[in-house]
């Protein structure tokens, strides 16, 4: 009897585990953009010249943000390097069960877009765009799909206000460090 009730612990202790195993996945808020954490390289390329590109994604502030750092520099026409940087926090609103990205732009404007994360075979992320500081009504969104694991395409849109939303820009960037195929 004894060696049953032992039994019936272990076996119960086992089936704890694994809930609490799943029960702490499902409590990741983290776990659909935990894929983009890392370093990033890649080119750029629009607002007629091409670019070099870096993302640098982490968790910060004990782990209630998700940092993007953007670093891109293209060589004018006339030789002259323009570097644009921005650095934006992707939030959990608790009250909504809604991410949302704050992003602030060397140029002096700030963009708030509200995130989709999309499953499946276009598996990815919609940065919808929420509001604009400083940005004389200009809106941005953005579309961000993964190609495998190591590597994603980005597409900046922007719309004047009162216009529709046009592609100005379109980025691919591969993990740093990834192995690219080549010989």
């Amino acid at each position: 009897m004894r060696r049953d009730r032992a039994s019936e612990m272990v076996i119960g202790l086992v089936i704890l585990a694994g809930i609490a195993r799943v029960a702490h996945a499902e409590d990741d808020p983290w776990a659909g953009l935990r894929p983009l954490i890392g370093k990033w390289e890649g080119t750029g390329a629009g607002f007629g010249t091409t670019s070099t590109v870096s993302h640098e994604w982490d968790l910060v502030l004990g782990d209630h943000f998700l940092r993007l750092q953007t670093r891109s520099v293209s060589v004018g026409k006339d030789g002259t390097e323009d570097v644009h940087e921005d650095v934006g926090y992707v939030s959990l609103d608790s009250d909504r069960r809604a991410y949302v990205f704050r992003q602030f732009l060397s140029e002096g404007f700030v963009n708030t877009y509200d995130l989709a994360v999309r499953a499946g075979e276009n598996q990815g992320i919609e940065f919808s765009h929420r509001e604009a500081e400083s940005a004389g009504g200009m809106r941005a969104q953005m579309r961000l799909t993964f190609v495998g694991a190591e590597e994603y395409g980005l597409v900046l849109d922007l719309a004047p206000a009162g216009k529709d939303f046009v592609a100005c820009q379109e980025m691919h960037l591969r993990r740093a460090g990834a192995d690219t195929g080549a010989p």
